[in-house]
């Protein structure tokens, strides 16, 4: 899922914007993150986040 960067000052996020959020915030296990009265740019914004927590969640552990 693509974060749609296109968003103007102060629109609310797209039906498509909050069921990627909403996907995201289940499979990072932070519901709080999600929250249906969010502008287009906020929810772009958490999508950016979650999307890269996976990534790095997706990646083998760190050793020291």
């Amino acid at each position: 899922m693509k974060a749609t960067s296109q968003t103007s000052a102060n629109a609310p996020m797209s039906d498509e914007q909050a069921a990627c959020l909403k996907s995201l915030s289940e499979q990072a296990l932070e519901p709080e993150a999600f929250n249906r009265n969010l502008d287009g740019a906020e929810a772009a914004r958490r999508i950016a986040a979650l999307q890269a927590k996976l990534a790095l969640m997706d990646g083998p552990p760190h050793t020291l």
